[in-house]
């Protein structure tokens, strides 16, 4: 039989006859430079990738090529390649190091390659071959605990099982019931069984999935007929950047039952020497600061006044995030019916690019298969009645998402509560939920059920109508309010929605005052004041404060009103300046001015005819009706005179009875 030598084999063959040969020419009397020279050939050296290996799918494979040698103990220079099943995104973290990773992501044999390199030439390729475990043990869900009253139909939900290899799964479940109760599962093997609740208790429902090969781990739900736990949901993973704050949102968390809940956060994991602390540990969206680079994790527990939830987590990272897979809303259809998935949902907050896994569980008989498992929108055709579950999982380039499901069913699909956009309104403000846009695929009618879970510590807000499609209610004191709500098709209740109201207190305007216009009266005669054209950007209803400024000396009036149309009769000729001031109820206008002037005929030929001279002292006179005396007469004893005086324009007949009048007495003068 021949014997075939490996490559690693004849190269160590090679060295030991080198060393011999080496060793002969030596010893023949060839001299050190002989041997020197023989020792200067570089040899090549020896690549080896490592032992054969064998993992699950979704574990972390790490390469080893530290054991590759080289004879003249050259520094190596490391080529590593890897080809992956069909349809795997596997990559390696670095082809030069020494020690490089990658993920499995589907079943398979992965083959890796490696050449090593002294400076001088390469090494021939070794290889190591990492398989896949046959067979990964499948997830059973049991689906959340539920709250009910005796004599109700409880729907269990096994549709969130899974299995990592994509098989299709049966379902096994059993029932342990409170003592005395008859209750009985209507199908073991649905994934969705139902029982009617006969005593008060608990009911304990167990589920056990099986790939074909090998059964889950059980997994259990509570029904019961006292109070349901509420469910934290710390929100979604993050990646951020150094430095930033981040805000945590515990706001879809809900409660079976509609009651209020208090909210509970904690940072239980951060980077070493991280002094990052929560803004506010009770508050629905409490934030922090990152500080350091590294891993953050956020706890969160409600309550809902009577029981905690268990404990939710959201990790906060400055590396890569795991995406997250959404398969789509549930359907209902018909037999016969072609079914489009949608897994465009799915989302990386790195915004990495995705590739997509889907796999099918069809009723059994069902030979319903997909089109592209690993396209957007695959499609399959219904041609049995029953439930379709199919699985999503989608990957980032660098790490799997966890499963998500979609029920496609011929029988009645649960229904999706929207409550609506989140608000922002002023305090005392009645905010108007809207629950319109919650939807039902089958097109049953839905019946609605809102609960305000959080609202701040001193309000008295209570919904007009929990049953409503839109209730309302008063934003009393600043804060903020988390509404809920469930619809209900009739058979199954939907998941919990939240709409986050945001009262904040108003900020006011202040008011414009408009005085109106000036205005001309004589003495004795009444005017209306006008300050209706006030005016508040606001829409306040406004008061109005007026008060006189400024008169004539000679004057005696007094004068102030509250009313926007008041009256003023000057009582002396010259200007009155009156203010006017409005208040909207919370602050007062800057002041506006209107002035009224007060003159008679008389006065306003005096002014223009006579006051020039006098008032200049021309005639010694002080321009005052009691003064005008030009050598003890009186310049009104002759208009003639007055007529003919210097500098006096033309007057008219009844101007110059006028300004007689106005200097007999200005206080009567037309």
């Amino acid at each position: 039989m021949m014997k075939v030598f490996s490559f690693r084999s004849i190269a160590m063959l090679f060295m030991v006859g080198l060393v011999v040969v080496m060793f002969v020419v030596a010893s023949c009397g060839g001299g050190e430079e002989e041997a020197q020279a023989i020792l200067d050939v570089n040899a090549v050296p020896i690549a080896d990738a490592g032992a054969d290996q064998k993992v699950l799918v979704g574990n972390r494979v790490t390469l080893d090529g530290s054991s590759s040698t080289d004879v003249n103990g050259d520094v190596l220079t490391y080529s590593w390649s890897l080809t992956p099943p069909a349809g795997s995104a596997a990559t390696l973290s670095n082809p030069s190091s020494v020690k490089p990773t990658f993920d499995i992501d589907l079943p398979g044999i992965y083959v890796a390659q490696l050449i090593v390199n002294d400076g001088t030439v390469d090494s021939a390729v070794d290889t190591v071959s990492i398989s896949t475990y046959i067979n990964s043990a499948p997830i059973a869900n049991a689906g959340a605990e539920q709250s009910t009253l005796v004599g109700n139909t409880v729907t269990l939900d096994g549709s969130g099982s899974s299995d990592i290899d994509g098989d299709a799964l049966t379902f096994n479940w059993s029932l342990t019931p409170p003592a005395g109760s008859a209750a009985t599962l209507s199908d073991s093997t649905a994934v969705k069984p139902t029982f009617d609740v006969d005593l008060p208790g608990i009911y304990v429902a167990q589920l056990i999935v099986n790939d074909s090969i090998v059964d889950s781990a059980a997994d259990t739900v509570s029904i019961s007929t006292s109070n349901s736990a509420p469910v934290a949901n710390a929100g979604p993973d993050q990646t951020v950047m150094l430095g930033s704050t981040v805000t945590l949102d515990g706001s879809s968390s809900s409660d079976a039952d509609g009651d209020g809940l208090t909210f509970s956060w904690a940072l239980t994991t951060v980077p070493a020497g991280s002094t990052a602390t929560l803004s506010d540990s009770s508050a629905v969206k409490p934030t922090f600061d990152v500080d350091l680079p590294g891993i953050y994790v956020a706890q969160l527990i409600v309550n809902d006044g009577t029981v905690g939830s268990a404990a939710d987590t959201v990790s906060i990272s400055t590396s890569n995030s795991t995406p997250v897979a959404n398969a789509g809303a549930d359907q209902s259809t018909l037999v016969g019916s072609t079914v489009t998935l949608d897994g465009s949902g799915s989302s990386d907050v790195d915004g990495d690019a995705l590739t997509f896994n889907w796999s099918l569980t069809p009723p059994a008989g069902s030979v319903a298969t997909l089109s592209d498992t690993a396209a957007v929108n695959p499609t399959f055709d219904i041609d049995l009645p029953g439930v379709y579950v199919a699985q999503l999982i989608v990957n980032d380039g660098r790490e799997n998402s966890a499963p998500d499901t979609v029920n496609i069913s011929t029988t009645n699909s649960t229904p999706v509560a929207d409550a609506g956009t989140d608000q922002a309104v002023l305090v005392n403000d009645t905010v108007i939920l809207d629950g319109s846009g919650s939807s039902d695929a089958d097109g049953d009618n839905l019946t609605f059920s809102w609960a305000l879970t959080t609202v701040p510590d001193t309000s008295m807000a209570v919904l007009s109508d929990a049953s409503a499609v839109s209730p309302d209610f008063v934003a009393d004191p600043p804060g903020t309010y988390v509404a809920q709500l469930i619809v209900n098709d009739g058979s199954v209740n939907s998941a919990a929605d939240t709409v986050t109201i945001t009262a904040s207190l108003p900020v006011n305007n202040a008011p414009v005052a408009d005085a109106g216009v000036d205005q001309t009266a004589v003495p004795g005669q009444t005017v209306m004041l006008d300050g209706s054209g006030s005016s508040d950007p606001d829409g306040d209803g406004l008061t109005h404060y007026w008060d006189l400024q400024s008169k004539p000396a000679e004057s005696s009036s007094l004068f102030s009103s509250t009313v926007v149309n008041p009256s003023f009769t000057p009582d002396f000729y010259g200007s009155y300046t009156i203010r006017l001031v409005v208040n909207d109820g919370t602050v007062d206008s800057p002041a506006d001015t209107v002035v009224v002037t007060a003159s008679t005929a008389g006065q306003r030929k005096y002014d223009e005819a006579c006051a020039s001279c006098h008032k200049a002292g021309r005639y010694d006179l002080t321009g005052s009706a009691s003064d005008l005396y030009d050598d003890g007469e009186k310049l009104r004893t002759d208009l003639s005179a007055i007529k003919g005086m210097k500098n006096v324009p033309d007057i008219t007949q009844q101007e110059l009875l006028d300004l007689n009048t106005f200097l007999e007495d200005p206080l009567i003068a037309p």
